[in-house]
């Protein structure tokens, strides 16, 4: 089914405010707003209901499927009443929790209730489930792929109508397919049901019709409130009805299910002791099980036939007769569940306990393959994380200096501009170029000239504060930034900076050398308002001192 996409409103607005007295939700109760909310309550009403019958077969799937119905359209009544489009799509993203979850629920309940409960293994059920909580993961973080809902265009008074990304109709495909197959089944149960059975079947599928309903009038043009899907308030309703049979036909009293016939075709082992621990029945699939013949067990104590599963028959003896896993060997090795359960007479007197075996090998199995994959992922994932720190450093990086480059700096610096123009502090620029460097290059060759710059990023690296930046800018030059210090600081550093440069040595093959630096500085947001700008600005300063002469600090004079 789709999402609610529609608003109707008719009261005047009412403001909901913080303790600091600011706006937190514009709320207005409508007609509409009104009918999720009954809808809602009649939902968690029959779940109450459906709760008192859980022992019967579909009953937790039917408790479960109307708490998500009810949870649907309390969201629902949340997103009809707020008016604000932020709020709005918070309710749209818990209403999908409902929404995608519901449709599921239902097919697991048709399953157990028309006596296909082998299907519900684990695997069959989180595949189920697989594509819905993909779903509601890609509905919550909707703003970074917009797969779900691509706009929201205001139509007035409130109302908002979702534009739909293409996982919304994947999804909607999914969960009307699993509809579809949950309504077959019921549909077929009904065909082969007599007497009170056909009753309760038809009553289901009357209450199934109306989500299809409802869901064709909102995809067929044919809905008198543009972009309203009442596919909730349908669900609401599917709940009254099976609530109806309850009370009615005393749907998931009686079971749908002729007990020879359910005994026989279990596919869980099941044997019927007395109260003497005797073997007084066992099906086919136990049979299988322990590879013996049924005739020879019956009559037998549990011990004695089964002396062989010392493990089974020591935990069947244990007088709590709680549920519990072990583990035997016929002979390969099986994984069992045993549940074990009380029997009692008409009079309400203990005559025997009833043992039912469920293989779960191939779940533990596939739970130790999936503890392992999962593994494996995580080292995977790892790896790439790894991979993508050093792609990113690389990206960052200049490849000769290993200083950050220009891509970077100015990422990291626009941050820090808009840091010192909510605190209120400057930020001194400095551009910094070796002096004379083409002609050192043509003197001592370009490798020569590769180490001096290495041999400046490594002073300048290690002679500014840790907070403060320095980037390869390009070619021969540098930008340092430093940080929140006046004018006059700024420029001593520089000049420190001038000067240590110039009194070091560099050494490349056995050879001794020594150059000069020039420093251009703008002071932001003193001499300019902008990143772009205050770096123009140390750039030209730069200039005025290599105009100067060289190998010395200038300091830009205007003042924005």
């Amino acid at each position: 089914m789709a999402l609610p996409d529609y608003i109707a409103s008719q009261d005047q607005p009412k403001l909901w405010y913080n303790l600091r007295g600011q706006v937190l939700m514009i709320f207005q109760i409508s007609s509409f707003s009104i009918a999720f909310l009954a809808a809602a309550a009649v939902s968690g009403l029959t779940a109450i209901l459906v709760w008192r019958k859980r022992q019967a077969p579909g009953s937790i799937f039917l408790f479960l499927m109307m708490l998500a119905v009810s949870e649907w359209n309390l969201a629902d009544f949340m997103e009809t009443s707020d008016l604000q489009l932020a709020d709005k799509i918070i309710w749209s993203k818990i209403a999908y929790l409902g929404v995608h979850m519901a449709p599921g629920l239902f097919l697991l309940f048709a399953i157990d209730y028309t006596g296909r409960r082998h299907w519900l293994t684990k695997r069959n059920v989180s595949l189920l489930f697989s594509i819905p909580v993909v779903t509601i993961a890609l509905a919550a973080t909707n703003e970074w792929h917009h797969l779900i809902w691509t706009s929201f265009t205001a139509t007035g008074s409130g109302t908002y109508i979702y534009g739909h990304g293409i996982w919304f109709w994947v999804a909607t495909i999914y969960v009307n397919t699993i509809l579809f197959l949950g309504s077959i089944a019921i549909v077929h149960f009904t065909l082969h049901s007599k007497g009170i059975y056909l009753a309760q079947a038809v009553g289901i599928i009357i209450a199934i019709v109306l989500p299809w309903l409802s869901f064709f009038i909102y995809l067929s043009g044919l809905n008198p409130f543009p972009a309203l899907d009442i596919t909730a308030i349908a669900f609401a309703f599917t709940g009254s009805i099976l609530a109806f049979n309850i009370v009615l036909w005393q749907f998931l009293d009686i079971l749908p299910v002729a007990l020879e016939t359910l005994f026989e075709s279990m596919v869980d082992a099941i044997l019927v002791l007395d109260t003497r621990d005797r073997i007084v029945d066992i099906n086919r699939a136990a049979k299988h099980l322990f590879n013996i013949e049924a005739g020879s067990m019956i009559g037998q104590r549990i011990e004695i036939a089964l002396a062989n599963f010392p493990a089974m028959t020591g935990y069947i003896a244990r007088p709590d007769g709680l549920d519990n896993i072990i583990t035997i060997h016929t002979p390969n090795t099986r994984h069992i569940d045993i549940h074990v359960s009380l029997l009692y007479n008409r009079s309400g007197k203990t005559n025997g306990r009833l043992i039912v075996l469920h293989d779960i090998t191939r779940l533990v199995q596939a739970d130790q393959a999936l503890e392992k994959a999962n593994q494996g992922l995580k080292e995977k994932l790892s790896q790439v994380e790894k991979l993508e720190h050093q792609l990113r450093e690389l990206s960052n990086r200049d490849p000769l200096t290993h200083m950050f480059n220009r891509r970077f700096i100015e990422d990291a610096v626009e941050k820090e501009v808009a840091q010192a123009q909510r605190v209120g502090y400057s930020i001194g620029f400095l551009m910094i170029d070796v002096d004379d460097f083409k002609e050192f290059n043509d003197v001592h060759g370009h490798k020569v000239g590769d180490q001096v710059l290495i041999a400046l990023a490594n002073y300048l690296s290690s002679s500014v504060r840790r907070d403060d930046f320095v980037c390869r800018y390009g070619g021969d030059e540098f930008l340092v930034m430093i940080k929140d210090l006046p004018s006059t600081e700024i420029q001593t550093r520089a000049e420190s900076l001038r000067r240590g440069f110039e009194s070091l040595t560099i050494r490349v093959e056995e050879v001794e050398l020594h150059t000069t630096i020039s420093i251009g500085i703008a002071v932001y947001p003193q001499q300019a308002r902008t990143l772009q700008d205050v770096i123009q600005a140390s750039d030209a300063a730069m200039y005025t001192a290599k105009r100067a002469g060289r190998n010395r600090v200038s300091i830009l004079e205007f003042k924005y």
